[in-house]
């Protein structure tokens, strides 16, 4: 047999090409029913009770590891504009489903986040219109807390001026000490601090 496979080489790496492709063919297979008998019905998400794209949240969860609790509430305004807008949120789930059909819940650890990163790519423009929107209703909600929060100044008093107020008379303290400012007094020490040192000088020379 070693020799057979000797002299015939590039037939035996096809046969070796062939058993590899059955191989993965199989497991592949293996874990599509795996899948298939332990998906049980989940608790229904009280979010998507009435939404009309229910029955493609249902296919997303029972032929992928996507959970609808993966998808949070900006993924879901996004869903219901798509909805509202051609009604193609179920083609959006389509979309995601072909996109995470390979993958395992383990190879993913922020699942919301990873989703909502697929999903958004399904229409950028929509996309685009909902964060517009989402934008709007935040300054929307702002604006009213801080309306909510404002109070309304109590109105001012009129101003009346005193006419029996004695005349204000500015006065000088005439036994106050001159004023005399800080660089001005340190330039006049200098100066004096220079004329001791040449009266010094002069008696030294002497």
């Amino acid at each position: 047999i070693s020799l057979w496979i000797f002299l015939d080489l590039p037939g035996s790496l096809e046969l070796l090409r062939h058993i590899q492709c059955d191989q993965q063919s199989s497991t592949s297979n293996i874990g599509a029913m795996a899948r298939s008998q332990q998906w049980q019905p989940k608790p229904q998400d009280e979010r998507f009770a009435n939404k009309a794209y229910k029955a493609g949240i249902q296919k997303l969860e029972k032929n992928t590891c996507v959970r609808s609790a993966d998808l949070d509430d900006v993924a879901i305004k996004y869903l219901d504009y798509l909805q509202d807008n051609g009604g193609r949120a179920e083609q959006a789930l389509e979309h995601l489903e072909n996109a995470v059909k390979s993958r395992t819940r383990e190879q993913v650890s922020k699942w919301t986040e990873y989703s909502w990163k697929l999903l958004k790519t399904f229409d950028p423009v929509a996309h685009k219109a909902v964060k517009e929107l989402r934008e709007a209703d935040r300054l929307e909600k702002r604006k009213a807390k801080r309306s909510a929060g404002y109070v309304v100044p109590a109105p001012a008093t009129p101003f009346t001026f005193n006419a029996e107020a004695p005349e204000f008379k500015p006065t000088l303290n005439v036994d106050a000490p001159e004023f005399v400012p800080s660089s001005a007094a340190a330039t006049t020490d200098e100066k004096a601090t220079t004329e001791e040192e040449k009266k010094e000088t002069g008696q030294s020379k002497d």
